[in-house]
């Protein structure tokens, strides 16, 4: 009895599961399925975020000397080691295993008839993602012909420096949070992950009507303050997820991101030169997360940060 308790003391499970129950998605049906499963690890955080199609895990974890992680069933997922610190890794994808370089993030790519783990040695930290992703939903979003997960080959590891960047993109911790961002960070993934095997089908042509358009304009006005779901945005124009993405780009040139960004950035533009309001409550009336996100978006469309450009202005 005593070696059970013992055991049992020394295999720490940690399993997060769909519950459907994210704001807007009371009524979506989920698969009562973990996303991932540590064995011998000690928890430190957990964060899951259920988007429209896909469900995402980060998990910082202390491993125990020996532990494993067991990715469970799904027809794509990715999994990615995105920092460690010591010891030996290998990740496996059926029955093939490789050592993870520990130089920057890895990702392995598992399907339903290919199961992936990682196993380890002497490692005291980990930060780890693993992705499940709708195939039918990724399809729509990348206009892939083939059935979309016989594009990838399980494999243990993928690597490559423009990967290399996307990975990093997708696990920032602001990239998460925001659905809008996520998405595209996660398309951008997926493709450099299909790269060749891609089978391109010829793209649809034709965007959003005129009083799509104003619609869309009005909700953003209206809610300009807060975050913004692509799902509701979608909504706005009758459309699904992966139509009004592309209808949108085809209308708007732009990702819906990066054009809410910029709505928000030009609201900014207006309230610096007023100079009535600090950064911060800028940032907070705008609809940034904090003020740091803020600066960052503002830079990288302008080409300075909020407060320089305020100051070349208006002094």
């Amino acid at each position: 009895m005593e070696a059970k308790t013992e055991l049992e003391l020394s295999l720490i499970r940690t399993a997060m599961y769909y519950d459907g129950l994210v704001a807007g998605f009371e009524n979506r049906v989920t698969p009562r399925e973990p996303l991932a499963v540590f064995d011998a690890s000690k928890v430190i955080q957990q964060t899951q975020r259920v988007w429209e199609y896909h469900t995402l895990l980060m998990s910082e974890i202390k491993p125990r000397p020996s532990f494993e992680v067991a990715m469970a069933g799904g027809d794509l997922r990715l999994s990615v080691v995105v920092d460690s610190v010591g010891g030996t890794m290998f990740s496996t994808v059926g029955s093939d295993a490789e050592e993870i370089v520990a130089s920057g993030p890895s990702i392995s790519v598992a399907t339903r008839d290919a199961p992936s783990s990682i196993t380890g040695t002497g490692v005291t930290y980990l930060r780890h993602l693993v992705v499940d992703v709708d195939v039918e939903s990724a399809a729509e979003d990348l206009e892939l012909a083939a059935p979309f997960e016989q594009l990838f080959r399980s494999t243990p590891q993928v690597r490559d420096q423009r990967l290399d960047i996307a990975l990093r993109r997708l696990s920032n911790e602001d990239v998460l949070a925001d659905e809008l961002v996520g998405h595209d960070a996660l398309n951008n993934v997926l493709k450099l992950l299909i790269g060749e095997l891609a089978i391109v089908r010829p793209a649809q042509r034709g965007g959003l009507a005129p009083w799509q358009l104003r619609r869309i304009r009005d909700y953003v006005d209206a809610h300009i303050t807060g975050p913004m779901r692509l799902r509701a945005l979608a909504n706005v124009a009758g459309l699904s997820t992966s139509h009004f993405t592309r209808a949108f780009r085809e209308s708007v040139g732009f990702t819906p991101h990066h054009w809410i960004t910029l709505q928000r950035c030009t609201l900014a533009k207006e309230m610096l030169i007023r100079n009535e309001l600090s950064l911060a409550d800028i940032a907070f009336e705008v609809g940034f997360a904090d003020q740091a996100h803020f600066s960052r978006s503002f830079k990288q469309l302008v080409g300075a940060g909020p407060g320089a450009w305020r100051r070349e202005r208006v002094g």
